[in-house]
């Protein structure tokens, strides 16, 4: 008999690489969770397959279009790729929104929306580090992306960052419809002076 760990089915590359996330990992082990990232190797194109316990950072996760780095294993009977030590180098954000903490409670909270009418929930599961709850307090501004949770059917904010301070921000439409003349065309003359 072998000892354990005689036999390797898998051959690591050296190095480590970089690529694209094209499909997103979702939560479990099956095949049907993993995410695909596209890379290249030697000058050819590659796929490598990944999981959420395949990131570096177990609480992160990696949406479409993020540029990740990446360690590279080789399935010696099927050829498949895996990657391994995922990390995140540069998230796409034009799939998210920006607001701000409008209410918490000790496990979940609100974020008023700048692009969208009303709050949308949040759960603290959904933060992604260096935030976490302590951090948190109203009026804290957060980038999210709009998702839809699976058991409840509604729309949530998922993976919750820290914004920059002021990025939000939030404008107040009044109800009220008012009208007007218009004494000046856009782009016509000089600057409204008031007054008149």
């Amino acid at each position: 008999q072998l000892s354990r760990g005689t036999v390797k089915f898998d051959t690591v590359l050296e190095g480590s690489f970089e690529g694209v996330v094209v499909k997103p990992a979702t939560p479990g082990r099956e095949a049907r969770n993993k995410g695909t990232i596209e890379y290249t190797e030697g000058g050819e194109q590659q796929k490598a397959s990944f999981t959420l316990y395949d990131m570096d950072n177990m609480r992160d996760s990696a949406g479409k279009g993020d540029k990740v780095a990446f360690r590279v294993a080789i399935n010696k009977q099927s050829g498949e790729r895996a990657a391994s030590s995922v990390r995140v180098l540069e998230r796409k954000e034009e799939d998210s929104e920006l607001g701000q903490v409008a209410r918490l409670t000790d496990s979940y909270g609100f974020i008023r929306r700048c692009d969208a009418p009303g709050d949308i929930f949040f759960h603290f599961s959904e933060l992604v580090a260096p935030l976490n709850p302590s951090a948190l307090h109203s009026g804290v501004d957060v980038r999210f992306q709009v998702g839809v949770d699976p058991r409840s059917k509604r729309t949530v904010a998922q993976k919750v960052r820290a914004a920059p301070k002021g990025s939000a921000a939030m404008e107040t439409v009044a109800d009220e419809v008012y009208h007007g003349v218009v004494l000046v065309s856009a782009g016509q003359g000089d600057r409204f002076q008031g007054g008149r």
